[in-house]
């Protein structure tokens, strides 16, 4: 969900930025290196998740103030490569001048996903670079550790970075993450400090994420925080109800309420955000999504609830870059898919592109996991359509692929 005001967000994109998989976020996932609301400036991981067809350029972050939007912060999103972007820099405005107060420099694996965020501040010491992240990886996709190194504040660019903190992922037989176990480093040994534990449903999407605390290493678990989540039919969130265990009485209650509307295309439109008062729930706020005519966000507007009726707050507003030249050596292209959405039973083509070589790919659901491997052979080329798998579940994909240098991808859905 959105913050009420970005101030909050700002602290931490200004902290860091894609690499970090350990906050549950309102679209729970525990697939491994996904985004959160760190990934990309602040955005809210449930924004980005969503399949887009342009490259994100911008996201403006705006405050409601007497009676009209004044600019707070943006992200610049460059040097891409394919849809993943190098270089994400984030400026504070001060009253009409846009200043750059830190950048992350990112590196993926074979993947696409995150291996190193190297974040630069610039308008307080340590300048330069002051904070990397680096995932490593059991698979490609699947992540086994994320890694914080830092520098001291005030030190040289010649102090090596050294350990501030660690979280270990752990997955079951069928590659679900089970939990993340967050550690600090201190005097040379990592110490446990709270972990993430996750069960799903018949879906194979997070029913329940729990956050436990410790105050000794670990030799003892006490609640902290817990997510329900329900579905739709497409798997989709419907409702996150999250509970608190106050340290004085170690019992769950109900803290907040998201609830979840879809439009005609299945888009998220209106998240309702209540709170437990007096045991009964209290509407507070709500998230607006609307989209551009390719169908990417283009903005997300948080309002309170006054008690009589809602009032804005604050917004994002997203920019996408415009593709206007197949030309570059990681181009990606659109690719078409018919039917599309298709029924389940009905085999789904590839149309691709005539006079290209043989081309080869894979399938990925919503959570970025690797679902299918797609291989075109000559004779498929040169009809110009390769099947896709017709026995995978409900919900919306994201097909890539490559043929040399060039590459496509498509957004599909399955009914």
């Amino acid at each position: 969900m959105l913050k009420r005001t970005f101030s909050i967000a700002a602290g931490l994109f200004l902290a860091g930025a894609v690499a970090s998989a350990q906050t549950v976020t309102s679209s729970p996932s525990a697939s491994g290196g996904l985004l959160d609301s760190r990934a990309t400036g602040g955005v809210p991981a449930t924004v980005l998740r969503q399949i887009t067809a342009l490259p994100l350029q911008e996201a403006i972050f705006q405050n409601y103030t007497n009676g009209d939007w004044a600019n707070f912060s943006r992200s610049r999103y460059s040097r891409y490569r394919g849809t993943l972007p190098g270089l994400i820099e984030t400026d504070r405005r001060t009253g009409t001048t846009w200043t750059l107060t830190s950048a992350s420099y990112l590196r993926y694996n074979s993947a696409g996903l995150v291996l190193t965020d190297t974040i630069h501040q610039f308008q307080q010491p340590t300048f330069g670079p002051f904070v990397v992240l680096v995932n490593t990886y059991n698979t490609p996709t699947q992540v086994r550790w994320e890694w914080t190194l830092s520098r001291t504040p005030g030190s040289a660019a010649s102090v090596p970075f050294d350990s501030t903190s660690r979280s270990t992922h752990t997955y079951n037989a069928a590659g679900q993450r089970t939990q993340v176990l967050h550690q600090f480093y201190m005097t040379r040994t990592y110490l446990a400090t709270s972990r993430d534990l996750y069960t799903y449903n018949a879906q194979n999407l997070v029913s329940v994420a729990e956050t436990q605390n410790t105050i000794n290493n670990g030799a003892t678990w006490v609640p902290s925080t817990r997510s329900t989540s329900t579905y739709t039919a497409t798997s989709k969130p419907l409702q996150i109800v999250t509970e608190i265990a106050p340290p004085t009485t170690g019992v769950y209650a109900n803290s907040t309420r998201d609830t979840y509307q879809y439009d005609a295309q299945d888009r998220t439109s209106v998240v309702t955000t209540d709170n437990w008062v007096n045991n009964a729930w209290v509407v507070n706020s709500q998230d607006l999504y609307a989209y551009n005519a390719a169908g990417d966000v283009a903005s997300v507007t948080s309002q309170d609830w006054t008690g009589s009726a809602f009032v804005n707050v604050s917004r994002i507003l997203f920019n996408y870059q415009q593709v206007t030249s197949s030309r570059g050596a990681l181009a990606r292209q659109l690719l078409a898919v018919v039917p599309n959405p298709s029924e389940a039973g009905t085999q789904a083509q590839i149309l691709l592109e005539t006079g290209v070589a043989a081309s080869s790919g894979a399938v990925f659901d919503q959570l970025g996991r690797q679902v299918a491997v797609l291989t075109s052979t000559p004779a498929q080329a040169a009809r110009g359509t390769l099947a896709l798998p017709a026995n995978l579940p409900a919900g919306l994909y994201l097909v890539h692929l490559r043929a040399g240098t060039r590459q496509w991808q498509a957004r599909w859905q399955q009914l």
